[in-house]
């Protein structure tokens, strides 16, 4: 438990990092990066290079997005930008490129296979791979909030809303905005119950349950402050406690049915005061306003943080040193950012997505990351499906874990166990 001193400092940086319904730059509660966009054309990665200003990177499943101190979004990996997965995996996509949207990026967020940024005028705007395809078009899944499109949506397209968004939150196959009046929308597959509303009786062509409609969730008691997501899962925070949907095989959504359709409160967290919450493939982390970082779900690779693989109760105590301020989920691992500077990476390393080099399986409580060599203090934390981009306070991004779709934009497609710096997406 952290001490006074800490809860309270904690508490500080927790209410200014957390989003609100209020506010048209607040984070996705999965990943996000606040910054503007002037729409002026960049579109070639640029060397490495020390920033005058922070720019902001974050993690999708097989990629990773970048905004600019101009507000430009950028994207490296599979995934992320003009790619489908009849496509083969080429060296142009190891380096950051443009996603033009119009107009100045406020907030972007990676999911599995697809991205979503919020521009500064409120609007929405999602790309990437929504479709499960060999060639056929066989399984079309609209994550993309594009209605009447049977192809993949390959380059940033505008999603129709009623109001301005605050956050956007993406799982693996499905995607959910938070408007500026509190209000929850979510659209994409909806087999496991991740949309948290009924839907209509639209399938893609392998028969799974969709909507591309965004849609307003049910079963909210008034305005969400925040939302998340997870691989399968929804989650909204709102004044009287946290809300999930979706698959809860784990109870990675508190005890209850292995699938909730609609958002239910998670009432082992009444009590808490919840700033944050995301999950990855099966478990949740959330971040308290006083920093402590609690988990639920699966932990047979460490990723709760309490020190076991096994027997884990319904909601733990993850172990960290520090208070926290924002904690990311990936799919078998998390991260966490200290109060002291330090990140910290717990759960699986299979492929060095904990940045703690090649000699450690894995980790059941928290361990630090290595800083860069200069000692410059991490900023922000993100984590993808096996792989973890950091952020320093001179604004460059340090990546680790699996490249192999070129994911750590840096140049190739190799992996990487410690932090590697990324190449820049700040013109000279």
């Amino acid at each position: 438990m952290a001490s006074a001193a800490l809860r309270t400092a904690a508490r500080a940086a927790a209410q200014l990092a957390a989003p609100t319904a209020g506010s048209a730059l607040a984070a996705s509660q999965r990943s996000g990066c606040n910054a503007r966009d002037d729409g002026s054309a960049h579109d070639t990665a640029e060397p490495a290079q020390l920033l005058s200003h922070p720019a902001s990177y974050v993690c999708g499943g097989e990629h990773s997005l970048a905004v600019s101190r101009k507000g430009q979004c950028f994207s490296a990996g599979a995934c992320g930008l003009g790619w489908s997965r009849i496509k083969d995996i080429t060296p142009e996509l190891f380096v950051w490129r443009r996603a033009h949207t119009g107009e100045r990026t406020a907030s972007v967020t990676g999911g599995y296979y697809h991205s979503v940024a919020i521009g500064s005028s409120g609007d929405v705007y999602a790309w990437g791979c929504g479709a499960f395809t060999d060639g056929n078009n066989d399984g079309v899944i609209p994550a993309l909030g594009q209605p009447n499109s049977l192809e993949e949506t390959l380059e940033p397209a505008k999603v129709a809303l009623p109001d301005r968004a605050a956050a956007a939150a993406a799982g693996a196959y499905h995607s959910v905005v938070l408007t500026e009046d509190g209000a929850v929308y979510t659209f994409g597959a909806a087999q496991l119950g991740q949309l948290g509303r009924r839907t209509t009786k639209a399938t893609d062509s392998a028969g799974l349950p969709v909507d591309a409609r965004p849609r307003p969730v049910e079963g909210l008691p008034g305005p969400a402050l925040g939302v998340g997501a997870a691989f399968y899962s929804t989650f909204a925070r709102c004044r009287d406690g946290v809300y999930a949907t979706g698959e809860n095989q784990y109870q990675q959504l508190g005890a209850g049915p292995k699938n909730i359709r609609t958002m239910t409160r998670i009432a082992e967290l009444d009590g808490e005061s919840i700033a944050e919450v995301t999950g990855g493939y099966c478990h949740t982390l959330c971040r308290t306003i006083d920093g402590r970082v609690l988990s639920l779900g699966a932990g047979d690779d460490g990723q709760r943080g309490d020190g076991l693989t096994e027997g884990n109760t319904v909601v733990s105590l993850v172990k960290i040193p520090v208070g926290a301020i924002p904690v990311a989920a990936g799919a078998n691992h998390s991260l966490a950012l200290g109060l002291d500077g330090n990140a910290y990476a717990w759960g699986s390393n299979e492929h060095g997505e904990l940045g703690l080099g090649d000699d450690v399986d894995g980790a059941a409580t928290p361990v630090r990351v290595p800083r860069p060599s200069d000692g410059v203090a991490y900023t922000a934390v993100s984590a993808g499906y096996a792989h973890s981009v950091l952020t320093d306070a001179r604004g460059r991004a340090w990546a680790f874990g699996l490249g192999d779709s070129g994911q750590l934009a840096r140049g190739d497609d190799g992996d990487a166990s410690t932090p590697v710096q990324c190449l820049s997406v700040e013109a000279p």
